[in-house]
């Protein structure tokens, strides 16, 4: 139930963050990441997917990046870049 669980949350905070995020490639890495966890589940019938390392740790950074990416775009677009002072010089 712990297993289903994670998958669950994984799963749901992707969908969040596609449908949330608003630059394509953000969006693209979301889409994917969910993707990738259905072809994951989809090998794990058969296989122990979820129990090699070399798999998994991307997956799990993967993950970060894409829990994390909402957050980031909000707090890039709260910040507002300070305006640039302007000289101008006057030529004779």
């Amino acid at each position: 139930m712990t297993f289903l669980a994670l998958i669950w949350a994984v799963l749901k905070a992707g969908v969040v963050a596609m449908r949330n995020l608003t630059i394509p490639e953000d969006r693209g890495l979301a889409l994917g990441f969910v993707a990738g966890t259905i072809g994951l589940l989809g090998h794990a019938l058969g296989a122990n997917t979820f129990i090699i390392v070399r798999i998994m740790e991307p997956f799990w950074f993967f993950a970060a990046i894409v829990v994390a990416l909402p957050g980031l775009a909000q707090a890039e677009t709260a910040v507002e870049p300070a305006p640039v002072a302007r000289f101008s010089r006057r030529v004779a």
